[in-house]
């Protein structure tokens, strides 16, 4: 009778893209944001190879140490994938980048931007803070006064109103300004 490992998928060998890994003399590996297969790849892979930074020359190593960086859906991807395929860390870039590369053609526009809107539960200040974190998703990036002028135009009453006639260009400005008009609208002033 056949002992266990000899199964196929038991053996760890078979099982690992990199089975001749040899680790590094006192290797320590790195924390890594986990990927979940819904933000961006390539920034995925930028911010794995900073991390790795002293391993980059070192293929098995970032291979094999990836699949830390994944989480969910992208971790089972990761499992998939067959040795066959994958014998380079340029053949697991350009793996991860097909699979996850409509993520990146998801990304956030100026229509998305001209799209939001403040939500009646929220600040004019928690407004404005979700509003920038899907402006720095924007690409080519915006321009100060263009991204101030963006914001206003997604204003409704009583802040369009109080701020058409502003001439500011300064993001921070129109925080301040909002929440102007915000406490104005608390105290009965308008």
């Amino acid at each position: 009778m056949e002992s266990a490992d000899h199964h196929q998928g038991i053996d760890a060998k078979d099982l690992s893209l990199v089975p001749d890994l040899v680790l590094p003399p006192k290797f320590k590996m790195p924390k890594f944001e986990k990927y979940n297969g819904t933000s961006c790849p390539e920034a995925h892979i930028t911010m794995f190879c900073r991390r790795m930074a002293g391993y980059v020359n070192n293929d098995q190593l970032l291979i094999h140490y990836f699949q830390d960086s994944l989480v969910g859906v992208a971790s089972k991807w990761y499992n998939q994938l067959s040795r066959a395929k994958i014998n380079s860390w340029k053949d697991l870039v350009q793996a991860f980048m097909k699979q996850y590369n409509h993520v990146t053609d998801m990304t956030p526009d100026r229509i998305t931007l001209q799209n939001m809107e403040k939500k009646s539960n929220e600040s004019f200040r928690q407004y404005a803070q979700r509003w920038r974190e899907v402006v720095i998703q924007v690409q080519p990036l915006l321009l100060e006064k263009e991204m101030t002028m963006l914001l206003i135009n997604t204003l409704k009453a009583p802040f369009i109103t109080h701020m058409l006639g502003s001439a500011t260009k300064s993001f921070s400005d129109i925080v301040m300004t909002g929440e102007m008009i915000e406490n104005a609208v608390r105290s009965d002033k308008i």
